[in-house]
Order: C-alpha cells, then sequence, then structure tokens
C-alpha cells in the first residue's frame, strides 16, 4: 500500500501512533509531504526517516528553513567559528523559529560531528515532489502546489523549491486533462478550505493538511483505497 501523510512538525508521538494504525509493512510506501520539522524532538524524528526504508520525506517550508540554518551552522563548526554566528546565520535561525521554533538547533548541537554531516546531507538530498501510481491513477505528491503552472511544456523537475513549496494549491481549478490524474498537497489546512476537520478534495486535488500544530489532528491517506486515518 502507498500512503500520504503532511505537516508533523516532528511531532513524534502522534506519528508513532498514526504507524500503528495503518500497519506499516517493509513493502508499504509513506510519504511526508513536507514540514516535518517542528517542535521538540524533530532532530530524533528527521534521524529516523533518514534510517527508513519505506518513509519518503519531501522537503517542505519548516525543513528547508531547517537546512538552510543547519547548513550554516555547520559551515561555522567546520571553520571554528562556534561562538561568533553570522549575521547570514542569524537571518535564518530567526526565519526557523519563527516557522517552527528553536529547538532542532540546539538538538543538532548535541550530536557528534559525523551525525551532523549525514543529517544535513540526509536534508540536502531531499526532493520537492514525488509521483506515485497507483493501478490507474497517478497521484503527484507536493508540498503545497504548483506555483507558475503549465499544463504543456513544463516537467514537474523544472518547478523550483518556491512554486511546490510556497505556492498555494487552486482548489478551483482543475489542473490536469487526465481524470486519474491527482494532486495530493500539505501546508494548507484542510479546515481553512471546507470548514471540516477531514481530508479536502476538490477538481482532483487532495488536501491533507490537519493543522497538527494548531491543535488539530494528523491526517493519513491511503492511495489505494483512498481510506482516510486519524489521530487526534
Amino acid at each position: 500500500m502507498n500512503y500520504v501523510m503532511s505537516d508533523i512538525y516532528g511531532d513524534s508521538e502522534r506519528f508513532h501512533e498514526m504507524l500503528e494504525i495503518i500497519d506499516l509493512q517493509e513493502d508499504d510506501n509513506l510519504y511526508i509531504l513536507g514540514n516535518f520539522v517542528g517542535e521538540e524532538g524533530s532532530v530524533d524524528l528527521l534521524l529516523e526517516l533518514a534510517d527508513s526504508i519505506n518513509i519518503f520525506p519531501i522537503l517542505g517550508e519548516c525543513d528547508k528553513a531547517a537546512l538552510d540554518v543547519l547548513t550554516l551552522m555547520m559551515e561555522n563548526l567546520n571553520s571554528g567559528n562556534v561562538d561568533k554566528p553570522s549575521d547570514e546565520i542569524k537571518a535564518a535561525a530567526a526565519k526557523l523559529v519563527q516557522l517552527c521554533g528553536r529547538s532542532v538547533m540546539s538538538e543538532f548541537l548535541a550530536l557528534d560531528a559525523d551525525a551532523k554531516a549525514d543529517l544535513v546531507d540526509f536534508m540536502a538530498e531531499l526532493p520537492y515532489f514525488e509521483i506515485c501510481g497507483v493501478d490507474e491513477k497517478t497521484f503527484i505528491l507536493v508540498p503545497r502546489g504548483l506555483g507558475n503552472f503549465e499544463k504543456k511544456g513544463k516537467k514537474l523537475k523544472k518547478y523550483t523549491f518556491e512554486e511546490l513549496a510556497l505556492t498555494e494549491v487552486d482548489y478551483d481549478k482543475k489542473y490536469l486533462d487526465d481524470d486519474n490524474a491527482y494532486i495530493v498537497s500539505g501546508s494548507v489546512p484542510v479546515q481553512e478550505l471546507s470548514g471540516e476537520d477531514k481530508v479536502y478534495k476538490s477538481n482532483n486535488n487532495i488536501c491533507i493538511n490537519g493543522d497538527l500544530k494548531n491543535g488539530g489532528r494528523l491526517i493519513c491517506l491511503c492511495l489505494e483505497t483512498m481510506k482516510e486515518f486519524y489521530v487526534e
């Protein structure tokens, strides 16, 4: 089976509860549509994702902000300027704190040198999107949207991080001519789209962000059966 969830924000407890509910097996695949970095425990979650063979994270806005900071911190550590953060680090850290808190930085510093390097390398290699084929259906998995969308002539790999992770899907628009092609995204809370705390579907667009960060719930969707799973 193929599953998707999004916007975990470092909430390992509810993430693992969801894994138990869906009973994820080694031959299953789980895609995370960004924003897995967040509250305390995010680095442990990142290390777990890096070690997994069947969980595939996609880089979201919070994750990119964390990657930017951690990359600069690594450079600072390697140059011996630990006590002298640059203005660039300060600005990147301020952005990260605004988006999802500061704990990831202190947790990162507690790792040994090899673990720090491995974690940054893992995050730097994360994709901006995934495509999952299920039977006759195709699911385009993105963190947030398809900015500057072109129906013909622009392949997904040509889209920038900003277009995929910072631009919202227009849920009133059917992007693709194929009725068996779907865009699945997170980032925008379903409550803002429908007023309901459940998977939102419109014009072959599917949103699965249950706004866990602000007291909502974690959503997971099985692409084969379209069954919805929730953790309060």
